[in-house]
């Protein structure tokens, strides 16, 4: 099965959320997010988990690809969420890399 089918029989609509980042009066940065402006069909393919205690609760961190169909503009730090509102329940995925393969390619190393 390929993955443009997989997408189209698996898939879910995900929304980017983009974050805007500004440096108070203090230094300190801070990021917000805003409502969605693009979405796009996905499939998302787990590929591990870590669990760890923080602040004095269990956390689990699953790591995972999801994969598009077509040029899609995501960007490092971006988020990836099955609803456009924020502070809903939905689970929250950060991209912390992005690779377009019809890009190899033309990757020039200096």
């Amino acid at each position: 099965m390929s993955i443009e089918a997989i997408i189209d029989t698996f898939g879910r609509t995900y929304y980017v959320i983009r974050p805007t980042i500004t440096k108070a009066t203090d230094g300190q940065f801070s990021r917000t997010y805003s409502d969605s402006a693009a979405s796009a069909k996905g499939f998302y393919q787990p590929s591990g988990t870590s669990e760890d205690v923080f602040q004095g609760r269990q956390n689990t961190r699953t790591t995972g690809t999801v994969y598009f169909k077509g040029l899609i503009d995501i960007r490092i730090d971006d988020e990836l969420r099955e609803t456009n509102l924020i502070g809903s329940t939905s689970p929250v995925l950060r991209v912390v890399g992005a690779v377009n393969p019809g890009n190899i390619g033309s990757v020039s190393i200096s």
